[in-house]
């Protein structure tokens, strides 16, 4: 695989390389893929691939590029004031809707993706009473 292009982010906290190629996924289809490589510490790297799927945008791409290179050292504060977050599994009542449940994530940005992300539910499937549900809960 060869590299379509190839930066070097200079940064004196967490030097970075990241790379795009374009590859043929499995039956033939183009896809691009994005490296990163992100020094973390002089011993230990971060590595991240991204796999876009068909021809990506421009702001696809970009954004892909840009998420390695948006990890940043935590202060001292902002480290003590960090909370493990825990998944809870639960069953189903009957007529819960996914918006309930979305609502009930301990999660400020986006619950319901996260809830359909994290229980593989796709936009037509529906919920039964019975079924178990992965919720991210503090």
């Amino acid at each position: 695989m060869l590299f379509r292009s190839e930066e070097r982010v200079v940064d004196q906290a967490m030097p970075a390389v990241v790379g795009r190629a374009h590859v043929s996924a499995m039956g033939g289809a183009q896809a691009e893929v994005v490296f990163a490589w992100v020094r973390v510490t002089p011993t230990a790297f971060f590595r991240f691939q991204f796999f876009l799927p068909g021809p990506s945008t421009a702001e696809t791409a970009a954004r892909a590029l840009d998420a390695p290179m948006s990890l940043r050292r935590l202060t001292d504060a902002e480290a003590r004031a960090v909370r493990p977050m825990r998944i809870q599994v639960v069953q189903l009542g009957a007529g819960i809707r996914i918006e309930e449940l979305a609502a009930q994530m301990r999660i400020l940005d986006h619950p319901l993706e996260w809830l359909r992300m994290l229980n593989h539910i796709d936009g037509t499937a529906e919920l039964k009473a019975g079924d178990r549900i992965k919720l991210v809960v503090q």
